[in-house]
């Protein structure tokens, strides 16, 4: 598999304009949810632990904003057809997980 791009995080306030918050301290990602039936490994995973897992993706639309400034910003959707779970994916190999994520 090639390189990851790294994301920037956008902060917080110039996303949703909030006002008196520190922009250094509150950043926002791209994110992604999916139904546990779609990626059952995800229930012995940790919450703050990365994965690496690939999507093959079906485009469905496209949203492009000229902003004033004269940046185009916008947003493209997508239906997931596809997912591989990379084999590397267990932060503690042995480790096993209690009843509760079973």
């Amino acid at each position: 598999m090639s390189e990851f791009r790294k994301i920037k995080p956008i902060s917080w306030n110039e996303e949703v304009g909030a006002k008196g918050k520190d922009p250094d301290k509150i950043k926002h990602y791209p994110d992604f949810h999916i139904d546990l039936s779609h990626l059952p490994e995800a229930k012995d995973w940790e919450i703050g632990k990365e994965y690496t897992v690939a999507l093959k993706l079906k485009m469905g639309s496209m949203n492009i904003r000229n902003e004033k400034e004269g940046r185009g910003t916008g947003s493209a959707g997508f239906d997931i057809v596809g997912i591989k779970v990379e084999e590397n994916n267990n932060p503690n190999p042995g480790k096993k997980r209690g009843k509760r994520y079973a």
